[in-house]
């Protein structure tokens, strides 16, 4: 396998969009305009002629050290590849890392955790669900609580409605002091999305026209992506969420898409028969720096 690190200036942009294209593992955030959009430049591990490629994020700290970070709005991209993620290939890879005061990187599930790693690796759950079952079906899958809370149809005082602009997007979350995210990475990514015609938004009003609860998200391929899931105490008082999840399911219903619940909807996903899988993340720290490996070879600490 040739595999080498390569600087920014030189990554091959048409060739990285079509290695996460055809990715057997492929991630929408591991598109070339998207990071441009959250991070501007990024190193990456390349492999072959753009066969698997490892995007890597750079900052420095208050005290000047280097250090791999983890974007917000960049989600569990790892290592994309258009080949069988081996853990051959993995730690191959992973062996390029520079050796910065701090690694920090997510990793989605086809990325098997190599042996070198699994000290400093932690396990973390994300739910998804398959819509090719009609909603009926779906629906019995759903746990009590859920059944209890939909049972009720949701008053005339409140209706759903399609697509809002980005900025109300992001001033809708805001007003919550939900938004997770950069507002303006958020903007640019969610505009390139709106150019692309695959940003979505499904809200829920009240007669006053006042948003009280909003999903946002995207497609990529054969799934289903969530960007953002929020909703004001009003919201929270008709069971929003709930709804809103439960509405795109109806819209989405006996279609061959994988649907991946927002990050932090865990419990909503496990009531609405979500299935569970692992991801995992590298968390690496050496809070003395270069000084610990210089500490190690002094005499009085062997």
């Amino acid at each position: 396998m040739n595999i080498k690190y390569i600087p920014f200036q030189e990554i091959d942009k048409v060739k990285w969009n079509s290695c996460i294209h055809y990715a057997v593992n492929s991630e929408v955030s591991g598109y070339y305009w998207w990071l441009k959009a959250v991070v501007k430049e990024w190193d990456a591990i390349v492999e072959g002629d753009y066969e698997s490629v490892l995007p890597v994020f750079k900052r420095r700290d208050l005290w000047g050290r280097n250090s791999i970070y983890q974007p917000q709005l960049v989600d569990k991209i790892g290592i994309q590849s258009t080949h069988l993620l081996s853990r051959k290939r993995i730690v191959k890879m992973l062996e390029l890392l520079p050796e910065y005061h701090s690694v920090q990187m997510k990793f989605n599930e086809m990325n098997i955790i190599p042996p070198d790693f699994e000290g400093t690796a932690i396990t973390k759950k994300a739910y998804r669900i398959l819509l090719n079952k009609t909603h009926q079906t779906l629906r019995e899958a759903y746990g009590m609580t859920a059944q209890a809370l939909l049972m009720k149809p949701m008053s005339d005082d409140y209706y759903f409605q399609m697509m809002m602009k980005p900025e109300d997007i992001v001033n809708f979350a805001k007003s919550q002091n939900q938004l997770p995210y950069d507002e303006h990475q958020t903007l640019r990514v969610f505009y390139n999305l709106l150019h692309r015609g695959t940003l979505v938004s499904t809200v829920i009003q009240n007669r006053n026209r006042d948003v009280i609860a909003m999903m946002v998200f995207t497609y990529h391929l054969k799934k289903v992506k969530v960007l953002l899931s929020c909703q004001s105490e009003e919201g929270k008082a008709i069971n929003a969420v709930y709804r809103l999840y439960d509405h795109v399911f109806n819209l989405h219903q006996q279609k061959p898409l994988m649907f991946e619940f927002f990050q932090t909807d865990a419990e909503v996903a496990k009531e609405l028969g979500a299935e569970e899988y692992s991801y995992w993340e590298i968390n690496q720290f050496d809070l003395l720096g270069k000084w610990s490996e210089r500490l190690e070879k002094i005499s009085l600490f062997n």
